[in-house]
C-alpha cells in the first residue's frame, strides 16, 4: 500500500460462506509486472553497473592469444628391424587409449622442462614470476625456484585436447604476445617428438646393456659346458671324430668288412666245391674258361690236333714230323694240366685266406660289440650332456644376435608421431571477448536486478490490488480511491515511488 498512514478497516463480523468462496493471498502476474516497474531503479542499475565493469574489465585487461600445434600419433610403431623393442600392437579400441595417454605425456615435467629449456623461458617475465610487482617488492626467486615457477605457469597457459574419434592432438598455448604462442606451442610439439626418440633411444639402450651384461654369464656357461663333456669322454676314453665316437666308426668299418669277407668266402667255397665235383674234367670250371692261359693252350691244342691228323695222313705213322707233332701235343697237354692244377690249387688257397680273414674278422666284431655295450651305457650321460651343450649354445648364440641389434637400434628414431600442422601467430586475441562479456552482463544484470527488486518489494511490502486486501482483511472489498496524479513529476524515471499511475489504485481500500 502506498499511502505512509496505517490503513484501518471497519470491524464487522463476515459472512462465513461469503468469506470461503475467496482464494488465498497469491502475487499475480500483473502484481509481478508493478513490482518491476515500481523497482526498475534497482534493475537498470544493476545492469548499467555490470555492463561498466565488463567494459572496463575488457577495456584494461591485457589481451591473450593462443596457438595451438597438432601432433599426429599412429598407433602402429614404425618397425625399423623385425625384432624391434617396440613391438607394433594396436588395441581393440584403435589405438584410442594410447593416443589419450600421449596427452599426459604431452604435458609431462620432461617434456615442458625440454620447451623450456630450448625458449629460455626462464628468463621470460610473463612466466618466471619476476614481473614488475616482484621487483617492486623485491622478491627475487632463486634459478631452481624460476624454473618451478616457469613450469606451474606454463602448465596454466597449457591446453592438450584430442577431438572425438581422431589420433590428432591439439597443443594449444596462450601468451600476451601471439609470437610467444605459436613459438611455446611448436617448442612443445617438438619437445615431445624429442622426448619420445630419447625414450625409446633409452629402452633400446637399456636392452642392449642387460642382454651385454648377460653375455659374459653365458659365455661362460657354454664354457663349462664344453668342459664337462670334453672331461667325461676323456674319463671312459669315448674319442669322437666328425661327431661320432671312434669305436662306433670302426664297428661300422669292419662290420661293412665283415659283410664284404663273408660274401668272398662264400664265393670262393662255391667255386672249390665245383672244382671237387669236376675233378675229371677240370677245364670245365668258370675259372678254366676265364682263364687266358688256359685258352692260349687251348688253342696251341687245337693247331697241334690238326697237324698231327694232316701229317698222319701224308707221311706215315714212323715219319719223324708227325712224332715230333703228336710229342708237342702231348707237352701241350701236360702243361694245360698243370695250369689246371695251379687254378684248383690256387683256389683252394683264396678260400683258406678268405675263411681265416672272415673267421678274424668275426672275432673282432664280438670283441668290439663287447667294449661297445659298455660304451653305450656312458653314450647316455655324454648324449645328455651334448644336449645341454647345444641348448647353451644356442642361448648364447641368440644373446649375441640380439645384443648387435638392440645396439643398432640406438640409432634409429622409430617415434610413431610427427606434427602435421606447426602453431602460426593469432590474428585475434583469444581474451577477453569484450562482446560476449557485454551481452553476459546485460543479461546477468536483468536477472540479478530483478532477484533484488523482488527481495527489496518483499522485504517492505505494498498492497498492489485489491484482491490482496481482500485476503488480508478476510472480507470483501468494496470499492477503492483512486491515487492522487502528479503529472509534474511523473516524467522523472525513478520517481515511480511519488508519482504511480492513476491505473495503481492502492492510495485507499475500504472494507
Amino acid at each position: 500500500m502506498q499511502s505512509s498512514l496505517p490503513m484501518v478497516p471497519q470491524q464487522h463480523s463476515p459472512d462465513p460462506a461469503r468469506a470461503g468462496s475467496y482464494a488465498a493471498s497469491t502475487v499475480e502476474l500483473g502484481d509481478l509486472k508493478r513490482i518491476l516497474v515500481r523497482r526498475r531503479f534497482w534493475i537498470f542499475g544493476t545492469v548499467a553497473l555490470l555492463t561498466l565493469v565488463a567494459l572496463l574489465y575488457g577495456l584494461f585487461t591485457p589481451a591473450l592469444y593462443s596457438s595451438a600445434a597438432e601432433i599426429l600419433i599412429d598407433p602402429q610403431d614404425l618397425q625399423v628391424v623385425t625384432n624391434d623393442v617396440n613391438p607394433s600392437r594396436i588395441s581393440p579400441d584403435g589405438g584410442i587409449t594410447q593416443v589419450e595417454s600421449q596427452v599426459s605425456v604431452v604435458q609431462s615435467t620432461g617434456v615442458l622442462m625440454r620447451a623450456i629449456a630450448a625458449t629460455n623461458l626462464t628468463q621470460d617475465p610473463e612466466f618466471n614470476g619476476q614481473g614488475l610487482l616482484s621487483r617492486l617488492l623485491g622478491s627475487a626467486s632463486a634459478e631452481g625456484d624460476r624454473s618451478v615457477q616457469t613450469l606451474d605457469a606454463l602448465r596454466r597457459r597449457l591446453a592438450v585436447k584430442r577431438a572425438d574419434k581422431v589420433l590428432v592432438l591439439d597443443v594449444i598455448v596462450t601468451a600476451k604476445s601471439a609470437d610467444k604462442a605459436a613459438l611455446l606451442a611448436n617448442a612443445i610439439a617438438q619437445a615431445y617428438l624429442v622426448d619420445q626418440a630419447s625414450a625409446r633411444a633409452k629402452m633400446a639402450k637399456d636392452a642392449s646393456e642387460s642382454i651385454t651384461a648377460r653375455l659374459d654369464e653365458q659365455r661362460k656357461r657354454v664354457q663349462q659346458a664344453e668342459n664337462a663333456v670334453e672331461a667325461y669322454k676323456s674319463a671312459n676314453n669315448m674319442v669322437m671324430a666328425a661327431g661320432n665316437l671312434v669305436s662306433d666308426q670302426e664297428l661300422t668299418e669292419i662290420n661293412t668288412q665283415l659283410a664284404t669277407a663273408q660274401s668272398r668266402t662264400a664265393a670262393l667255397k662255391a667255386q672249390v666245391d665245383q672244382m671237387r665235383r669236376q675233378s675229371g674234367t677240370p677245364d670245365a670250371t668258370s675259372e678254366a674258361m676265364r682263364s687266358a692261359v688256359i685258352s692260349s693252350l687251348r688253342a696251341q691244342e687245337a693247331t697241334l690236333v690238326d697237324q698231327v691228323s694232316q701229317l698222319g695222313t701224308e707221311l706215315g705213322p714212323r715219319h719223324p714230323s708227325l712224332i715230333a707233332a703228336q710229342q708237342q701235343l702231348r707237352d701241350t697237354r701236360q702243361l694245360i694240366a698243370r695250369e689246371l692244377g695251379r687254378i684248383a690249387t690256387a683256389t683252394e688257397t683264396d678260400y683258406e685266406r678268405a675263411l681265416a680273414n672272415q673267421q678274424a674278422l668275426e672275432a673282432k666284431v664280438a670283441g668290439m660289440k663287447s667294449k661297445s655295450l659298455d660304451t653305450d651305457q656312458a653314450s647316455v650321460r655324454l648324449r645328455e650332456l651334448q644336449r645341454d651343450l647345444e641348448a647353451l649354445r644356442s642361448v648364447y648364440s641368440n644373446y649375441l644376435q640380439r645384443a648387435q641389434e638392440t645396439r643398432e637400434q640406438i640409432n634409429v628414431d622409430s617415434t610413431n608421431a610427427r606434427i602435421i600442422s606447426n602453431a602460426m601467430p593469432a590474428l585475434k586475441k583469444s581474451w577477453p571477448p569484450l562482446p560476449l562479456l557485454l551481452l553476459g552482463a546485460i543479461f546477468g544484470g536483468l536477472g540479478l536486478g530483478t532477484g533484488l527488486a523482488l527481495i527489496a518489494e518483499y522485504s517492505s511490502p505494498t498492497v498492489l490490488s485489491s484482491a490482496q486486501m481482500q485476503s488480508a482483511i478476510d472480507a470483501p472489498v468494496l470499492g477503492v480511491v483512486p491515487a492522487k496524479s502528479d503529472t509534474g513529476r511523473r516524467w522523472w524515471p525513478f520517481g515511480g515511488a511519488r508519482a504511480p499511475p492513476s491505473s495503481q489504485k492502492t492510495d485507499a481500500v475500504v472494507g
